[in-house]
């Protein structure tokens, strides 16, 4: 195989989303050996050119997998910072049975709130 043929699929290498976990899987799908990021070369993704194309879709799906895994940790991390800065009004209700109980106003338009940051 050539490296021409690999061109198409180094899109799936570059790893612009993956973390540690996904560098991992990527260098045991293509044979390539562990090593820190900073130091992979061209040379590296050449040497296993053939082990890339054969994968190929493997690492498509992985590197799909890493920007759906990115996406949800940052609508986590959003609806954490929202839960730190997140005031409610409180408005008093009786129950059927005559007891005080305070319910959150507007809870409606805090739900769809949530609901957004996590979409």
């Amino acid at each position: 195989m050539t490296a021409q043929e690999m061109l198409p699929w180094l899109k799936f290498v570059h790893g612009d989303m993956f973390c540690d976990k996904h560098w991992m899987e990527m260098f045991a799908l293509i044979g390539l050996p562990s090593k820190p990021v900073e130091s992979l070369t061209f040379g590296d993704f050449l040497a296993t050119k053939d082990n890339i194309i054969a994968r190929a879709n493997d690492l498509q799906e992985l590197n799909g997998r890493a920007v759906s895994e990115i996406a949800i940790r940052q609508a986590l991390r959003e609806l954490d910072i929202w839960e730190v800065e997140a005031k409610f009004s409180l408005t008093e209700h009786k129950d059927s049975r005559g007891e005080s109980v305070m319910l959150i106003k507007d809870f409606k338009d805090i739900l769809n709130k949530v609901t957004i940051s996590c979409t």
